[in-house]
């Protein structure tokens, strides 16, 4: 993968986070946070999907935005930039699932 394209990972996460974020995803058993409490309660879903939403928005913009000055950095070697864009990746997924479970 080119290192340009690192960027892009993070910006997929945060795209897929804005529907979440503006509450546009009804309970369904596909797309969100799906636990038991929040496939029983709309108002636990909306909540739950609500903060994932909103932390995989800003986390996703500010890995992009790292990634991406990250990338242009010709001191460092391509495979520690991948390594440190699959890093950073593998957080904001992280936090994102932990934010929708807290609210659950």
């Amino acid at each position: 993968m080119p290192t340009r394209a690192l960027p892009l990972l993070h910006l997929l996460l945060a795209i897929v986070g804005l529907p979440l974020a503006f509450s546009m995803v009804p309970p369904n058993g596909v797309y969100g946070v799906r636990t038991a409490s929040t496939l029983a309660s709309p108002s636990a879903w909306y909540s739950a999907n609500l903060s994932a939403g909103i932390t995989a928005v800003v986390l996703g913009l500010a890995g992009t935005a790292f990634v991406a000055v990250l990338s242009q950095r010709a001191s460092i070697p391509d495979g520690a930039k991948v390594v440190a864009a699959v890093a950073t990746t593998v957080f904001v997924a992280a936090a994102t699932a932990v934010a929708g479970l807290v609210s659950a």
